[in-house]
C-alpha cells in the first residue's frame, strides 16, 4: 500500500505555498473509511470534492445489467468527485474504497469563502482541476480510440 501524503504532496495543492497550505489545513474537513465502504454513490448531489492520503479507492461505473465496471484506481495524492463538484451535476459513479482510507475534503462552502478570502488560492486549485481533468479525458480518449483499432 502506498505511503500516506501531506496535503503539500497532493495533486491539487502543489502550486500552495506554507500559508496556503495552512488555511486549508484548517479549511478541509477530515473523513475516513473502512475497506468496501462506498464513498461516493452514483447519482448522489455533489457539495464536496475528496482528496486522498491515504489508501486507495475504485471508481466503479454502474452498468445497465446492475454489475459495475471498474474504470479507474486512485492512490494518495489524487482527487475524486471533481466534475460533480464544478458543475453541481449528480455523481457519474461509485467510488469505494479499496483498503481504509483517509481523505481530506473540500467542501462547496469552503471552497467559495477562499474566492473571497484568497482568490490565488482558488485560481491556483481551479486550474489544479482543470489540467488533471484535461489528462484524463485525454487519456480516456486514447483507450476510446484503442477499442476502435
Amino acid at each position: 500500500e502506498p505511503p500516506a501524503v501531506t496535503l503539500a504532496e497532493c495533486d491539487i495543492f502543489q502550486h500552495c505555498g506554507p500559508e496556503e497550505l495552512a488555511v486549508l489545513e484548517q479549511g478541509l474537513e477530515t473523513l475516513r473509511y473502512k475497506q468496501g465502504e462506498t464513498i461516493i454513490h452514483t447519482g448522489a448531489s455533489a457539495d464536496e470534492l475528496f482528496v486522498l492520503v491515504s489508501g486507495s479507492v475504485e471508481v466503479l461505473l454502474r452498468l445497465d445489467d446492475g454489475r459495475r465496471q471498474r474504470i479507474d484506481v486512485f492512490s494518495p495524492g489524487m482527487s475524486f468527485g471533481e466534475m460533480a463538484f464544478l458543475d453541481a451535476s449528480p455523481r457519474s459513479a461509485d467510488v469505494v474504497a479499496q483498503t481504509d482510507v483517509e481523505c481530506r475534503v473540500l467542501s462547496r462552502g469552503f471552497f467559495n469563502t477562499l474566492g473571497e478570502a484568497h482568490p490565488a488560492l482558488k485560481s491556483g486549485i481551479l486550474l489544479a482541476i482543470s489540467l488533471q481533468l484535461s489528462e484524463r479525458l485525454r487519456q480516456a480518449n486514447i483507450e476510446i480510440g484503442a477499442l476502435r483499432s
